[in-house]
């Protein structure tokens, strides 16, 4: 029986864009995208304020002046000087994302799943076809009354679908799931 997360095979671009734009998508799904996107931007944050961190300490070793400075800073303001710090890293890492959202909302969320799995079972199709794929526009709704137009290649580019969505179609819970693995990590 065909799923959204187990589709035919397509003959067109046609039939397999309108599969994936009106096959029922399970709140499952929509949870594990909503949980694997998160994880992905927080993986990409300690990744980017870990590398801060090593640049941060490199000066601080090669400059008598950030030394100094950092000293000065640390004497200041005390134990908040840790804190001011990650706080400023944090803003300009957000700033750094662009229009890329931190979180997937619940309203945006099930089109922009859609757009990714098109895109992620498109490979069979002709060139052609994969190409009417990634250039098909996606209504995206957001908080209120947002709401964006975007193709499929730029949702998948965007929100760097490829990293996720493998996981947000798995039919356990992610959640759970990941819990489960750093348990028996520990």
């Amino acid at each position: 029986m065909a799923s959204f997360s187990f589709p035919p095979i397509f003959e067109t671009a046609d039939e397999h864009l309108a599969f994936y734009m009106q096959v029922p998508v399970g709140e499952r799904i929509l949870s594990n995208a909503r949980f694997a996107y998160a994880d992905m931007m927080q993986s990409d944050w300690s990744e980017w304020s870990d590398l801060r961190d090593a640049e941060h300490n490199l000066s601080i070793a090669q400059s008598e002046k950030y030394r100094n400075e950092h000293r000065a800073l640390e004497k200041e303001l005390g134990p908040a000087w840790r804190s001011k710090k990650l706080e400023r890293d944090r803003e300009e890492w957000v700033a750094a994302q662009g229009d890329r959202d931190l979180e997937l909302l619940s309203e945006e969320t099930e089109m922009i799943v859609r757009a990714a799995q098109a895109r992620r079972k498109s490979g069979y199709l002709t060139d052609a076809d994969m190409e009417k794929v990634d250039n098909t526009q996606i209504v995206i709704s957001g908080q209120g009354s947002t709401e964006r137009t975007m193709t499929v290649k730029q949702i998948a580019e965007l929100y760097q679908t490829s990293r996720w969505i493998n996981d947000a179609v798995m039919d356990t819970d992610l959640r759970v799931a990941r819990a489960m693995e750093r348990l028996a990590a520990r």
